[in-house]
């Protein structure tokens, strides 16, 4: 494993510190040096199967998914009582640590210090790294494209799984959604989590149910809706809603604290909306964003799977 001593040394020296405790709040942004000085190690994206593509913005995209192994299983508690935050590890089970299910984030994010002790390769393309520009805010700080050897989600492993690293030590920013009761040192994005077969997150028992290539099959007697997944690029998980009549593509958010977000709330009330058989009537609402957006609150009494082989999240109250 990688030793993060000399650096750390560096930061503790230089702002004086008699301690060498980092609080989870305090954000210390790597210096241009160090930052070139790891980038200079980072191996070519040929070297893990991943292929690069032009973007509008001159910019280069990386095509490549992580790799799960089939018939694999994992149930897990939620940290964080109706949050999507478990424990994740690296290779070989070691270095524990605090991720964040954000289903409606495109990408996946680490900061610094976690991807070294997950002994995170960079990405290279023709001897250039590979830095992110997409649309989301990531504060002042600088992330690049690496690669994820081993991830484990209790006995479930991700192989070379693709991540954007923060270059800073002891917040993730604006990725970690505002949580600061929990050490959030990642985030598991849609581009990771699109490939289980099937995720079910369980608000009643506060567990989430992870399954690699198993179908899943609901459970008639409970279930009360289902509706189709959207594939929309840069967004998230997109649903297929339906306000009052209307048909809307919605952005499943179970890491937001909130109800519905609209991109015109004239009123503070929604009258209704739908997906499937699934209606809710009267919900609060707040104005954010171009894509309508439901959080965490909305479905605080049901058990939610969302199934990639047949596109489709299910809804079922507890039994």
């Amino acid at each position: 494993m990688r030793t993060l001593l000399p650096l750390l040394a560096f930061f503790l020296l230089s702002s004086g510190c008699a301690s060498n405790k980092i609080a989870s709040k305090d954000i210390i942004i790597l210096p241009k040096s160090q930052q070139e000085a790891y980038l200079s190690r980072a191996k070519p994206t040929e070297l893990f199967g991943f292929t690069v593509f032009g973007q509008p913005n001159g910019s280069v995209g990386v095509k490549g998914e992580t790799r799960l192994h089939p018939n694999h299983k994992a149930v897990v508690q939620m940290h964080e009582s109706g949050l999507p935050i478990i424990l994740i590890s690296g290779k070989n089970n070691n270095s524990k640590s605090l991720t964040l299910l954000d289903f409606s984030s495109p990408t996946s994010w680490i900061d610094f210090k976690q991807a070294q002790e997950y002994n995170i390769n960079f990405l290279k393309y023709r001897e250039r790294n590979i830095p992110y520009a997409g649309n989301f805010d990531i504060g002042k700080i600088d992330a690049y494209m690496g690669v994820l050897g081993q991830l484990r989600i209790d006995q479930l492993f991700l192989e070379n799984t693709p991540i954007f690293v923060k270059m800073s030590i002891g917040s993730l920013g604006p990725q970690s959604r505002g949580i600061n009761d929990a050490d959030i040192t990642s985030v598991i994005g849609y581009d990771i989590l699109k490939e289980f077969s099937a995720i079910q997150i369980d608000y009643d028992s506060n567990m989430i149910r992870f399954a690699s290539s198993e179908k899943y099959e609901p459970n008639e007697s409970v279930l009360v809706g289902k509706t189709k997944i959207i594939e929309e690029k840069n967004i998230g998980l997109v649903v297929e809603g339906n306000f009052f009549g209307k048909p809307s593509p919605v952005v499943l958010d179970f890491a937001g604290d909130y109800h519905l977000t609209v991109p015109q709330a004239n009123d503070t009330i929604t009258r209704q909306l739908s997906f499937g058989d699934l209606v809710f009537r009267k919900i609060p609402t707040q104005r954010f964003d171009n894509t309508p957006r439901v959080g965490k609150k909305l479905f605080k009494n049901l058990i939610i799977t969302i199934c990639q082989i047949e596109k489709v999240v299910y809804f079922e109250h507890v039994k």
